[in-house]
């Protein structure tokens, strides 16, 4: 499966040296929008985003963190 890696973009960028393995691209968008709604809900990280990139750290989706908050 390949894998996926979801930095976190505040005033820098901090890298996700790990990432995920997911079976395609549209799951590991959906782990990122789940995980940017997760982090959403303390109301303090406006502004930041998650950015999902694949093994060739192509730039697949980028999700700001201020598109969960309600």
């Amino acid at each position: 499966m390949p894998r996926f890696y979801f930095h976190f973009v505040a005033k820098t960028l901090l890298q996700d040296e790990s990432g995920e393995t997911f079976a395609d691209a549209d799951k590991a968008i959906l782990h990122a929008r789940m995980l940017a709604s997760e982090l959403a809900q303390n109301g303090l990280l406006a502004g930041c985003a998650i950015v999902v990139a694949n093994e060739a750290e192509d730039h697949l989706l980028e999700v700001p963190l201020t598109a969960w908050v309600s």
